[in-house]
């Protein structure tokens, strides 16, 4: 019961109404393949994309979820020894420059774009409440962005799709990572509750969270006691990196993971859910711009949402495999 207390709160801020409902179309939405030249003319090979900067991490058996004296621990973070294989992660987010070159080149169009799941836009903040609103998207989550920002308002579909396509097109095996694969990145072989350490003070060298800044815009908030600088998002890679030169890792948008949620670690977090499990609630890691500095920890978990689910505090980063 507590885990369900726990997740009707999450989803009541960060994804409204939409926990309930499903996209019976989100499935039109693939990657387009480039057009083949016709036969009588010359075929012209273009380069390829290079990808995005990742950093190639040996892999190893750590401990995945929290001690049971953990502050803010959760019934969901039983400890499990994880043996994660070798594995590349995405140095920072994808940012919403990178995500531009995608929909430029296909023609793609986000769950926000295409209103999926019954509703309107994505969920943002409507001044001073928060809910879905139409118009809003990647291209305006109601807040000033750059290219260099994390892109926001993704659903699990478009973040999936995205990864598709940068497959095809650099010829590497690119996905969303998996919960195992995103903790064992973020802890960087610690076992604090952040990757530097167990002081919240301190988060704000590391990400950027909810803080002081943010406390001047949304009082409500339980924030660190620090100041990053952002009230919403940050450019990518503003802060310091982890002891792997991971950065954002703590904060500034939650990460969509390939991994089913569950209420216990029961080997789902070290696989990816298919595209076809629309009905599935994908788990998110690693906090946000509005998050308190409990669900910033490297052993919190997000989820309880369905693919479709868009906010202006969630992104997503790519892992790729080193065996293929």
């Amino acid at each position: 019961m507590t885990y369900l207390l726990r997740w009707v709160s999450l989803l009541g801020l960060m994804f409204g109404g939409l926990a309930g409902c499903l996209d019976q179309n989100n499935g039109n939405n693939q990657p387009v393949d480039n057009p083949e030249t016709g036969s009588d003319e010359p075929e012209v090979v273009l380069p390829r994309l290079s990808g995005p900067e990742m950093v190639v991490l040996s892999g190893g058996a750590f401990k995945m979820g929290s001690q049971e004296n953990e502050a803010g621990r959760e019934p969901d973070e039983a400890l499990r020894i994880i043996q994660v294989a070798d594995f590349s992660m995405g140095k920072y987010e994808v940012t919403r420059g990178e995500f531009r070159t995608f929909v430029e080149a296909t023609g793609y169009k986000t769950d926000a774009e295409k209103n999926s799941g019954g509703v309107d836009g994505c969920w943002v903040d409507k001044g001073g409440q928060f809910g879905y609103l139409a118009g809003t998207s990647w291209k305006d989550p109601n807040f000033p962005q750059t290219d260099l920002h994390p892109v926001v308002c993704i659903s699990w579909v478009d973040a999936t799709n995205y990864a598709k396509w940068l497959s095809n097109e650099t010829g590497k095996h690119f996905h969303l990572p998996t919960e195992a694969e995103w903790e064992y990145a973020a802890r960087a072989g610690a076992t604090s509750l952040y990757t530097f350490g167990d002081n919240p003070r301190q988060l704000c060298g590391w990400g950027n969270v909810a803080d002081a800044k943010a406390k001047g815009v949304y009082e409500a908030f339980t924030v660190a006691d620090c100041d990053d600088g952002y009230v919403y998002t940050a450019p990518v890679g503003e802060f310091a990196g982890n002891t792997w030169a991971l950065h954002d890792m703590h904060g500034n948008v939650w990460e969509w993971s390939c991994s089913e949620q569950t209420e216990r670690y029961e080997g789902r977090e070290e696989a990816c859910l298919s595209d076809k499990n629309i009905d599935k609630a994908p788990a998110f890691r690693g906090g946000s711009w509005l998050a308190n500095p409990e669900d910033l920890r490297s052993a919190n978990r997000g989820g309880a949402v369905l693919p479709v689910s868009r906010s202006f505090s969630v992104g997503f980063r790519v892992a790729q495999d080193r065996s293929l």
